[in-house]
């Protein structure tokens, strides 16, 4: 078959001059055209000799032109004959044509391309065509390697080249089409002479031309991430968002009515029913449990967002430092609470290791707080049948039988607790909580502890409380003056003497009594907020809370939360002490009533919502 070589060209004869003279060289025979793509206008294409010229009516790109020349070609042609078509600068270079004839002579009339092995271009140049590959390969699955240097028969040609397309751009085109295409590897050479005359934005315009034969792929493959992208989304929303809420009894206490579950019915009304808000607290226990346990909390729950309010059960004398033994139990990967429970309750029976509060705040407590109390019963003696006379053990036995109404028994198990650790204060004032209601008995009790416990103020509060809630005034007053006289000036204190001498009538005397600034933050409690702010940032965002009407500001010294939230001036003003809280425990406030976890569940909703919104598109609607 006769070989036919088209080549375009605009105002670079001189270059073509050279190629012709290679191609020549190595196929004298061939038949060489030349598409003039100045639509006349270059004098110098009037002198070539040996070659066809066909002049475009309008310059109308190299590519263009190919497509527009071999068209009026083949519908002119009646034999068989084989094309190349090729740039007449030099780039594309006449020595790789042998190889492409053999690739040609080793198939089915496959469509034979030049694939491109390197560019002797600018590092500007390179570095644009670099990002402009990876593009066309996103938007249409096709590497493009290949340009005009293409070799083929007259009979694929017809097939092809009459394709719309062609229209729009030819060396894309090629490979668009389900035609076997073999590709031979070719160095892109060197311009003969002179500089391209493709200006940039001729060059933009022509990397949008080489996407368009692919522009129905490229429709469907946004189709196709749309649709991804909307399921993604659907997913997305449809994922349940989980806050967990940490603390001790102002966050576990109150059931339905209890602030965290205020406040999910307040994140659903505004984002759907995929907010979903747990508990883990635990009443009385202070920022050690909490620190020890956190790990097993995120484990257990899951959490995207932590809400902790916590430190209100520090005291001066909390310095118990996380063993690592127990830091390397609650790190196991755990499931649920029931597995946690039963987990501890292992570690507990085979190895002993907590033989102070921690054996109620890390074990017993779970059962008395979720009122499983003959579960706790016979966990606890359980530990006894293998460990007799365990004092804890015996503790908490008799605290789950006091709260399953056996209170005789209970009061038998905390007198031995007591003999067998008579400076313990939690046995003292579990044995006191028996007695509650026997005056003579809790007095002599009273006066046995007081006398075995160096430090007898926790004892001085503990009855002062009795006295409250008997209603006995008087009495309390007389513990408060008692209290505070032995050197108890701490804003706690002096909030609990003037609330006595007020219910006594002395407002006088109540309203001298000058109350101190808050006092700062614990050591202690630091050092444990600083160990839950590192476990809960590993896998979810914290917010702080802080306790109502005490100052945000402390909170602020922690790095690595979301925000603080500050319950000060929501409830400065909110109503009378007695509407907002059911005691005093804390001297300035006390456990909620249904207004006060009302107010505090509005007030983290409104701190949350725009944080929410921001990171889980909460408010959008399906």
């Amino acid at each position: 078959m006769k070989l036919h070589i088209f080549v375009p060209i605009f105002f670079d004869t001189e270059s073509f001059l050279t190629l012709q003279e290679k191609i020549l060289a190595l196929y004298p025979e061939a038949n060489v055209h030349v598409f003039d793509d100045s639509a006349g206008l270059d004098p110098a294409v009037k002198e070539l000799k040996s070659v066809k010229v066909q002049v475009m009516p309008e310059n109308l790109g190299h590519q263009r032109a190919i497509v527009q020349g071999l068209r009026d070609f083949l519908r002119s042609q009646k034999e068989e004959c084989l094309i190349i078509t090729m740039d007449g600068d030099g780039q594309d270079r006449p020595e790789d044509i042998p190889a492409l004839l053999q690739a040609f002579e080793q198939g089915d009339r496959p469509l034979v391309l030049a694939r491109r092995t390197s560019r002797p271009e600018t590092p500007i140049f390179k570095f644009c065509y670099f990002f402009y590959k990876i593009l066309f390969r996103l938007l249409t699955g096709t590497l493009i390697r290949s340009g005009n240097f293409a070799l083929y028969d007259s009979k694929r040609a017809h097939e092809i080249l009459f394709h719309p397309y062609f229209n729009s751009c030819y060396a894309s085109s090629l490979v668009s089409l389900a035609s076997p295409i073999r590709f031979v590897p070719c160095a892109r050479g060197a311009r003969y002479m002179g500089e391209s005359k493709m200006s940039f934005s001729r060059l933009a315009l022509h990397g949008l031309r080489m996407l368009s034969p692919f522009r129905w792929r490229i429709f469907f493959r946004f189709c196709g991430l749309g649709m991804l992208g909307a399921l993604l989304l659907l997913w997305f929303l449809l994922q349940p968002v989980k806050v967990l809420a940490i603390g001790e009894s102002t966050t576990f206490l109150g059931g339905e009515g209890a602030w965290p579950r205020l406040l999910e019915k307040k994140l659903r009304a505004e984002c759907g029913s995929r907010m979903h808000v747990s508990t883990f607290a635990v009443p009385g226990s202070d920022t050690y449990d909490m620190a020890a346990r956190i790990p097993a909390a995120l484990s257990i729950y899951k959490p995207s967002l932590v809400i902790a309010m916590l430190g209100i059960n520090d005291y001066e004398n909390t310095t118990r430092e996380i063993d690592v033994e127990t830091l390397s139990f609650f790190e196991r990967g755990f499931r649920s609470e029931k597995e946690l429970s039963e987990a501890v309750f292992e570690h507990v029976l085979d190895k002993d290791p907590w033989r102070d509060r921690r054996y109620a705040f890390l074990f017993s407590r779970h059962y008395r707080d979720h009122q499983l109390f003959e579960e706790g019963v016979r966990r606890n003696q359980q530990i006894l049948d293998k460990r007799p006379g365990h004092p804890w053990a015996l503790a908490e036995l008799g605290a789950h039988l006091r709260y399953s109404n056996d209170g005789g028994r209970a009061e038998a198990l905390h007198r031995q607790a007591v003999a067998a650790e008579p400076r313990n204060l939690a046995f003292r004032l579990e044995l006191l909580s028996d007695l509650m209601s026997r005056d003579a008995e809790f007095e002599a009790a009273l006066r046995e502890a007081r006398a075995a416990l160096g430090d007898d103020r926790p004892l001085d509060f503990f009855a002062a409380g009795r006295l409250q809630g008997k209603g006995d005034w008087a009495g309390h007053l007389r513990e408060m003056r008692k209290i505070t006289g032995e050197g108890c000036r701490t804003r706690k204190c002096l909030l609990m003497l003037k609330l006595s001498l007020e219910k006594n009538g002395l407002r006088q005397e109540a309203g001298a009594v000058a109350l101190p600034e808050q006092e700062p933050m614990l050591p202690v409690t630091v050092r444990n907020f600083e160990r839950v702010i590192r476990e809960v940032k590993q896998s979810a965002s914290l917010f702080l809370m802080q306790y109502p009407l005490r100052r945000a500001a402390e909170l602020a010294q922690f790095g690595g939360v979301e925000g603080v939230i500050s319950n000060e001036e929501n409830f400065r003003n909110a109503g009378p002490f007695e509407e907002l809280f059911t005691d005093r425990f804390a001297g300035d406030f006390g456990h909620f009533t249904p207004k006060s976890s009302e107010l505090v569940a509005e007030n983290a909703a409104k701190a949350l919502l725009p944080w929410l919104r921001k990171r889980f598109l909460c408010g959008i609607s399906l």
